[in-house]
């Protein structure tokens, strides 16, 4: 369970959301994704995060999807996103995550194959990919 405190508390993760969403700078991006891989490493954090995941508006998975195929100047916000993925591998019996996880493993072999994409990011991509293979063949 969630702390008592953050359990009720739906506008962290729209907020956090929200950050990630619609804002250029790249660091408060890469902040807000470390945020939600700290909550993704841990069996409260994912409750928390499946419990105040908006369904209709921008829910998490989509959104880490989105930013993860577009370009980013900082390439620790793609690899955050990678570890976020590995971080909910607990959670991807859930529907909420079962259904993102093909999305993912295209976007990460994306990552993969391209000749541009720096090696730290393909270590994290392979990792990831290497996580969703796994569990969904």
């Amino acid at each position: 369970e969630p702390p008592p405190r953050l359990q009720n508390q739906s506008w962290v993760l729209r907020s956090l959301i929200e950050v990630i969403h619609t804002t250029d700078d790249a660091d408060s991006r890469r902040r807000c994704l470390r945020t939600v891989r700290c909550l993704s490493s841990s069996p409260w954090g994912r409750t928390y995060l499946s419990q105040n995941n908006p369904s209709e508006e921008k829910p998490l998975l989509p959104l880490l999807l989105q930013v993860l195929r577009r370009p980013e100047r900082d390439v620790n916000v793609h690899i955050q996103i990678c570890q976020t993925i590995i971080a909910l591998a607990p959670s991807f019996a859930e529907q909420w995550v079962q259904s993102w996880i093909p999305h993912m493993e295209v976007a990460l072999m994306q990552k993969v194959e391209d000749p541009t994409t720096e090696k730290g990011l393909v270590l994290s991509a392979l990792s990831a990919l290497n996580v969703c293979i796994g569990v969904h063949p």
